[in-house]
Protein backbone atom coordinates (compact mmCIF):
# COMPACT_ATOMS: atom_id res chain seq x y z
CA UNK A 1 0.00 0.00 0.00
CA UNK A 2 2.67 2.56 1.16
CA UNK A 3 4.51 2.22 -1.89
CA UNK A 4 1.36 2.45 -4.14
CA UNK A 5 0.81 5.88 -2.21
CA UNK A 6 3.85 7.09 -2.35
CA UNK A 7 4.09 6.37 -6.24
CA UNK A 8 0.96 8.31 -6.59
CA UNK A 9 2.15 11.42 -5.00
CA UNK A 10 5.38 11.47 -6.79
CA UNK A 11 4.04 10.16 -10.20
CA UNK A 12 1.36 13.26 -10.09
CA UNK A 13 4.20 15.61 -10.04
CA UNK A 14 6.51 14.27 -12.51
CA UNK A 15 3.94 14.21 -14.82
CA UNK A 16 3.05 17.95 -14.94
CA UNK A 17 7.04 17.89 -15.26
CA UNK A 18 6.47 16.07 -18.41
CA UNK A 19 4.14 18.16 -19.72
CA UNK A 20 5.58 21.44 -18.40
CA UNK A 21 9.03 20.10 -20.47
CA UNK A 22 7.29 19.44 -23.76
CA UNK A 23 5.46 23.09 -23.53
CA UNK A 24 8.93 24.33 -22.48
CA UNK A 25 10.24 22.95 -25.88
CA UNK A 26 7.55 24.45 -28.06
CA UNK A 27 7.80 28.00 -25.77
CA UNK A 28 11.10 28.71 -23.96
CA UNK A 29 11.20 32.18 -23.46
CA UNK A 30 15.51 32.20 -24.52
CA UNK A 31 16.20 29.43 -26.92
CA UNK A 32 20.05 30.09 -25.80
CA UNK A 33 19.51 28.84 -22.37
CA UNK A 34 16.80 25.69 -23.74
CA UNK A 35 19.73 22.99 -22.91
CA UNK A 36 20.95 24.40 -19.17
CA UNK A 37 17.53 24.54 -18.21
CA UNK A 38 16.78 21.03 -19.03
CA UNK A 39 20.10 19.75 -17.58
CA UNK A 40 19.30 21.98 -14.46
CA UNK A 41 15.71 20.46 -14.14
CA UNK A 42 16.95 16.78 -14.84
CA UNK A 43 20.00 17.05 -12.04
CA UNK A 44 17.21 17.92 -9.45
CA UNK A 45 14.88 15.00 -10.71
CA UNK A 46 17.70 12.13 -10.46
CA UNK A 47 18.61 13.96 -6.99
CA UNK A 48 15.23 12.98 -5.75
CA UNK A 49 15.66 9.35 -7.71
CA UNK A 50 18.44 8.80 -5.37
CA UNK A 51 16.50 10.19 -2.23
CA UNK A 52 13.89 7.89 -3.05
CA UNK A 53 15.94 5.04 -3.53
CA UNK A 54 17.83 5.41 -0.36
CA UNK A 55 14.61 6.07 1.48
CA UNK A 56 13.03 2.78 0.04
CA UNK A 57 15.48 0.26 1.53
CA UNK A 58 15.01 1.54 4.82
CA UNK A 59 13.19 0.02 7.30
CA UNK A 60 10.83 2.26 7.65
CA UNK A 61 9.26 5.17 4.92
CA UNK A 62 6.51 7.48 6.75
CA UNK A 63 4.67 9.40 3.90
CA UNK A 64 5.97 12.40 5.92
CA UNK A 65 9.44 11.30 4.77
CA UNK A 66 9.01 11.95 1.20
CA UNK A 67 8.44 15.67 1.97
CA UNK A 68 12.51 16.60 0.87
CA UNK A 69 11.53 14.03 -2.34
CA UNK A 70 8.38 16.15 -3.20
CA UNK A 71 10.41 19.09 -2.85
CA UNK A 72 13.10 18.18 -5.16
CA UNK A 73 10.53 17.59 -7.72
CA UNK A 74 9.06 20.86 -7.62
CA UNK A 75 11.81 22.25 -7.94
CA UNK A 76 12.68 21.55 -11.64
CA UNK A 77 8.26 22.18 -12.32
CA UNK A 78 9.15 25.80 -11.04
CA UNK A 79 12.20 25.76 -13.44
CA UNK A 80 10.12 24.81 -16.27
CA UNK A 81 7.46 27.48 -15.66
CA UNK A 82 9.83 30.23 -14.84
CA UNK A 83 11.29 29.65 -18.25
CA UNK A 84 8.39 28.91 -20.55
CA UNK A 85 7.08 31.94 -22.73
CA UNK A 86 3.45 32.40 -21.63
CA UNK A 87 2.75 35.42 -23.85
CA UNK A 88 0.62 33.54 -26.20
CA UNK A 89 -3.04 33.84 -24.83
CA UNK A 90 -4.10 29.87 -24.88
CA UNK A 91 -1.08 29.34 -22.75
CA UNK A 92 -1.82 31.93 -19.99
CA UNK A 93 -5.62 30.81 -20.31
CA UNK A 94 -4.63 27.23 -19.82
CA UNK A 95 -2.02 27.98 -17.05
CA UNK A 96 -4.78 30.01 -14.91
CA UNK A 97 -6.86 27.10 -14.90
CA UNK A 98 -4.55 24.36 -14.02
CA UNK A 99 -3.51 27.01 -11.08
CA UNK A 100 -7.12 27.26 -9.78
CA UNK A 101 -7.96 23.57 -10.42
CA UNK A 102 -5.00 22.57 -8.05
CA UNK A 103 -5.45 25.34 -5.67
CA UNK A 104 -8.82 23.61 -5.35
CA UNK A 105 -7.91 20.17 -5.18
CA UNK A 106 -4.80 21.20 -2.82
CA UNK A 107 -6.52 23.23 -0.42
CA UNK A 108 -9.49 20.52 0.29
CA UNK A 109 -6.44 18.50 1.44
CA UNK A 110 -4.99 21.42 3.45
CA UNK A 111 -8.09 21.74 5.22
CA UNK A 112 -8.04 18.31 5.99
CA UNK A 113 -4.61 18.37 7.39
CA UNK A 114 -5.11 21.56 9.09
CA UNK A 115 -8.10 20.25 10.68
CA UNK A 116 -6.51 17.24 12.34
CA UNK A 117 -3.60 19.35 13.74
CA UNK A 118 -6.12 22.11 15.27
CA UNK A 119 -7.67 19.26 16.56
CA UNK A 120 -4.69 17.33 17.78
CA UNK A 121 -3.02 21.17 19.18
CA UNK A 122 -6.27 21.46 21.35
CA UNK A 123 -6.47 17.92 22.51
CA UNK A 124 -2.82 18.35 23.92
CA UNK A 125 -3.23 21.94 25.22
CA UNK A 126 -6.12 19.95 27.39
CA UNK A 127 -3.67 17.69 28.34
CA UNK A 128 -1.00 20.09 29.49
CA UNK A 129 -3.39 22.23 31.27
CA UNK A 130 -4.85 19.46 33.34
CA UNK A 131 -1.00 18.22 34.30
CA UNK A 132 -0.26 21.55 35.61
CA UNK A 133 -3.61 21.24 37.54
CA UNK A 134 -2.45 18.14 38.83
CA UNK A 135 0.90 19.26 39.44
CA UNK A 136 -1.00 22.28 41.28
CA UNK A 137 -2.41 19.74 43.43
CA UNK A 138 0.41 17.62 44.45
CA UNK A 139 -0.45 14.89 42.13
CA UNK A 140 1.82 13.42 40.17
CA UNK A 141 0.83 10.30 38.88
CA UNK A 142 -1.25 11.27 36.18
CA UNK A 143 -3.84 9.18 34.51
CA UNK A 144 -5.88 10.58 31.08
CA UNK A 145 -9.25 9.16 30.62
CA UNK A 146 -9.59 10.69 27.16
CA UNK A 147 -7.84 8.89 24.05
CA UNK A 148 -7.05 11.12 20.96
CA UNK A 149 -8.40 9.63 17.18
CA UNK A 150 -6.45 10.52 14.24
CA UNK A 151 -5.78 8.62 11.18
CA UNK A 152 -2.96 6.39 10.90
CA UNK A 153 -1.61 7.91 8.20
CA UNK A 154 0.43 10.31 10.75
CA UNK A 155 1.79 7.90 12.41
CA UNK A 156 1.10 9.42 15.84
CA UNK A 157 -0.18 6.91 18.59
CA UNK A 158 -1.27 7.75 22.12
CA UNK A 159 -0.07 7.02 25.66
CA UNK A 160 -0.33 3.62 26.99
CA UNK A 161 -2.24 2.27 30.12
CA UNK A 162 1.53 1.03 31.04
CA UNK A 163 3.02 3.47 33.31
CA UNK A 164 6.24 1.89 32.16
CA UNK A 165 5.99 1.96 28.68
CA UNK A 166 8.64 3.87 27.13
CA UNK A 167 6.70 6.33 25.12
CA UNK A 168 4.54 7.06 28.26
CA UNK A 169 8.04 7.47 30.40
CA UNK A 170 9.64 10.36 27.96
CA UNK A 171 5.95 11.87 28.62
CA UNK A 172 6.74 11.98 32.01
CA UNK A 173 10.53 13.06 32.24
CA UNK A 174 9.51 15.57 29.81
CA UNK A 175 6.24 17.17 31.74
CA UNK A 176 8.22 16.32 35.51
CA UNK A 177 6.26 14.01 36.76
CA UNK A 178 6.34 10.55 38.48
CA UNK A 179 4.32 8.52 35.75
CA UNK A 180 1.62 8.57 33.51
CA UNK A 181 -0.74 6.69 31.58
CA UNK A 182 -4.29 6.53 29.76
CA UNK A 183 -7.07 4.24 30.49
CA UNK A 184 -10.29 3.98 28.87
CA UNK A 185 -13.54 5.31 30.68
CA UNK A 186 -14.83 1.72 30.32
CA UNK A 187 -12.39 -0.01 31.56
CA UNK A 188 -11.69 2.44 34.79
CA UNK A 189 -12.01 0.55 38.00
Amino acid sequence: YILTHIWNHLLIIFAVYLVLLFVYNKFPKEKDDKQKVIYSSILFILTAAVALAAMVVSPIFPERALFGIIVLLLIPVGIMLANIDFRANYLKGTAVIVFVALLVIYGFQYKTVYDNLTYVTSFWTEREAYIAAQKGKGEYDIVFTKRFELPEEYYISDLSDDPGYWENECYSRFYDIQSVRLIEPDSTK
